[in-house]
């Protein structure tokens, strides 16, 4: 994945967050290994989960030791159901 613990530290149920600062090198090792690569974004993927937004600094802080601050519940306080209530959309680029 691209964004790493990063972009799942700084997932929030209010914006699209997308981080690949420093995640470049996947480019390099698709473009040295022969496969393609396509552009995908999903939207409202962040709506699926409640996230707790708050101490960003220190959430990425903990990536640093590859410890990964996420902290989030699904439907009815489970962590691993997602909310069914929502609409995804997926755009794949060329």
């Amino acid at each position: 994945m691209p964004g790493g613990f990063e972009e799942a530290s700084l997932t929030s149920q209010n914006k699209d967050r997308v981080y690949i600062k420093s995640r470049k090198g996947f480019i390099k090792y698709a473009l040295k290994f022969g496969y393609s690569i396509y552009p995908i974004y999903v939207f409202n993927e962040n709506k699926l989960f409640k996230t707790f937004d708050k101490f960003y600094d220190f959430r990425i802080w903990l990536n640093k030791f590859k410890i990964p601050g996420v902290f989030f519940l699904g439907k009815f306080g489970f962590p691993y159901a997602p909310d069914n209530n929502q609409s995804l959309k997926v755009v794949i680029g060329e």
